[in-house]
């Protein structure tokens, strides 16, 4: 008789749900910026080593213009975090359901 309720008893699985939020939760938040870190280094790099021959020739330099188109991309960059971040609310309620 013990034996039967041993193995109904270790028969029984834990389940369990969690709505974990994406855009406040301090680890998930921690994740998002350690790969954003990485895609802009590698993004850098990639950049940097475009650059170098010009650089080392000597024929590389600046213009107000250069510092403008500089500033429009760095503008899309950020409407583009801003686009998903909204997508992110809006789709999935800043809930992620776990389970």
């Amino acid at each position: 008789m013990v034996e039967a309720e041993l193995k109904k008893s270790s028969q029984k699985k834990i389940e369990w749900d969690i709505d974990v939020s994406i855009l406040t939760n301090r680890f998930i938040l921690n994740e998002l910026l350690r790969v954003l870190g990485i895609a802009t280094l590698i993004t850098a790099a990639i950049v940097a080593l475009t650059i170098l021959p010009s650089i080392l020739s000597g024929s590389a330099y600046s213009t107000s213009g250069n510092l403008r188109d500089m500033n429009y991309a760095l503008m899309l960059i950020g409407i583009l975090f801003l686009f998903t971040a909204l997508f992110i609310i809006a789709d999935y309620g800043n809930k992620y359901r776990l389970s």
